[in-house]
């Protein structure tokens, strides 16, 4: 890995040393380096323990693009990092039967030398001869409908026609899924989109078809993780598939799924791995208005398909099951402007489980929470929507057994927030929010009732968020963060005799675009 890490950067820097003196090629470069500093405290849901972390890390994007004419160019990106100071692992290594069989070792440690080097980007962009349509094709970033629709790197062809007003925009996705020796299999999308803008308002049309085969992409929560996270552990939560209580089949979200794991007699498990078919089509629009001193937008999507699969009856019979998918999403804000003050007011609301009983479990006649396409990163707010310093945040394995996500993937999750910003000076900018946080249908809270059914909550909390951004010299920006987030009970399920804690963050990005 390190002579390959040797061998392309030498090559790199020899064609930009060569390209100035060839004729028939251009050659930019540019990139964005960044170092954090983040102390936080119980923001990681993860067994619901609490926990405070300090660390700091950095990662630096190197992109460069090849021109032949205006007609041609090769873009390239490549990544170094994330690198967490003093940590000496690095990616995880997974053999063939998913167990993990050792490291990579990390730069953060001393003396560095590790391997932390990323492909990123690698496509083609050329305009089609007597067309207004021009091609990307190879492994690309591709963003639509705001983060919501996708928002990823991808090996994909995308194409662009522009036909003033209207640019329409279509492209295939090539995806994979895996997980230890259960299952490996292709998953195939083709996204459209269809955009409008005339005077002051735009609208579009989006529309993603992710045809699964025989994953259970999208149906199950944990496979929203992105596939090509090595540091990801899949088998964890999938091992021993999905089990009957008391005759009924448990949620996809099932909060007992980890102890069934280690006590495989308890229950009787019908096969996510046996999988039929697994159909999702996303249908998204956006509308904007935007004039000088305000802009307003309103957005939605709605899951649509089935996902189909065998199961097992307590006595053992296999019995073929279809799920629709009936999610759906909508999202709405809009910006004020006057002189150097800005106010925002923004809120979306994302659909979830049709049902939760007094056991903590939830429905799964039909996917009922919204649900995404592979894959996406939607920021929001600081803590329970990623922002700045998104390393961690309400989105791992536990919170999804506790039937609501924060970043990046929301779902049965509603907020509405206020927020402003001040441009102090032209180097210095203040900016503030407030987030409400609220799930759309109540979880567990890991309280009890005196009969021994769990409470349910839907309170998640209220989030408060504060930013000062500061120049320093030739592009160097400091941004400084605080959070706090007033846990409700639906935050997390929290153990019996421990007590609820709130959330906070404190943290600094220092970083370069260049």
């Amino acid at each position: 890995m390190k002579k390959q890490l040797v061998v392309a950067v030498a090559l790199l820097l020899a064609l930009a040393i060569a390209a100035p003196v060839s004729a028939a090629v251009e050659f930019k470069y540019g990139g964005v380096m960044r170092v954090r500093f983040l102390s936080q405290y119980d923001l990681n849901i993860e067994g619901g323990a609490n926990e405070h972390s300090n660390y700091v890390d950095q990662r630096t994007r190197f992109f460069f693009t090849f021109l032949a004419s205006e007609n041609l160019k090769l873009v390239s990106g490549f990544e170094f990092g994330n690198i967490t100071w003093g940590k000496g692992k690095g990616t995880k290594i997974v053999d063939s039967t998913g167990a993990t069989s050792g490291y990579l070792p990390s730069s953060g440690r001393i003396g560095a030398d590790g391997v932390d080097f990323k492909l990123k980007r690698m496509y083609l962009d050329f305009n089609i001869p007597c067309t207004p349509t021009k091609a990307m094709i190879g492994i690309q970033g591709i963003a639509m409908l705001d983060s919501w629709l996708l928002d990823d790197d991808y090996s994909a062809a995308v194409f662009v026609t522009k036909l003033d007003p209207v640019t329409i925009t279509f492209g295939y996705i090539a995806g994979n899924v895996e997980s230890g020796t259960k299952y490996n299999n292709r998953v195939d999308d083709l996204v459209l989109a269809v955009d409008y803008k005339g005077g002051p308002i735009s609208a579009s049309f989006n529309a993603l078809g992710q045809y699964g085969r025989h994953t259970p992409l999208a149906a199950v929560p944990w496979t929203l993780t992105n596939p090509y996270d090595a540091t990801f552990d899949y088998t964890i939560p999938m091992v021993k598939d999905i089990p009957f209580v008391g005759g009924t089949p448990v949620s996809f979200f099932s909060n007992n799924m980890i102890d069934l794991v280690a006590n495989p007699d308890a229950a009787t498990y019908y096969d996510i791995y046996n999988i039929r078919s697994n159909n999702l089509i996303n249908l998204g629009a956006n509308f904007t208005y935007k004039v000088e001193w305000m802009n307003a937008y309103v957005q939605g999507i709605k899951n649509l398909g089935n996902f189909k699969y065998d199961r097992y009856t307590p006595a053992g019979d296999k019995v073929t099951t279809k799920a629709d998918y009936k999610g759906w999403m909508i999202d709405a804000g809009a910006n004020f402007f006057y002189g150097p003050y800005t106010f925002n007011i923004t809120g979306f609301y994302t659909s979830g489980p049709d049902h939760i009983d007094n056991n903590g479990n939830a429905s799964v006649e039909n996917i009922d929470w919204f649900t995404y396409g592979a894959s996406t990163s939607k920021y929001f707010s600081e803590i329970v929507g990623g922002g700045v310093l998104d390393n961690m945040g309400p989105q791992d394995v536990s919170n999804s057994d506790h039937h609501w996500r924060g970043y990046p993937y929301p779902t049965n999750l509603w907020t509405i927030s206020v927020g402003a910003a001040w441009q102090v000076l032209e180097q210095t900018k203040l900016s503030a929010s407030y987030w409400y946080f609220h799930t759309a249908s109540s979880v567990a809270s890991g309280e009890y009732n005196a009969d021994g059914t769990s409470k349910l909550s839907s309170d998640i909390g209220h989030e408060l968020n504060f930013y000062v951004t500061q120049g320093i010299v030739d592009g160097l920006t400091l941004d400084l963060v605080a959070a706090y987030l007033f846990a409700g009970d639906a935050y997390k399920i929290v153990p019996a005799g421990q007590p609820r804690e709130d959330v906070y963050e404190l943290g600094a990005r220092l970083q370069w675009a260049f």
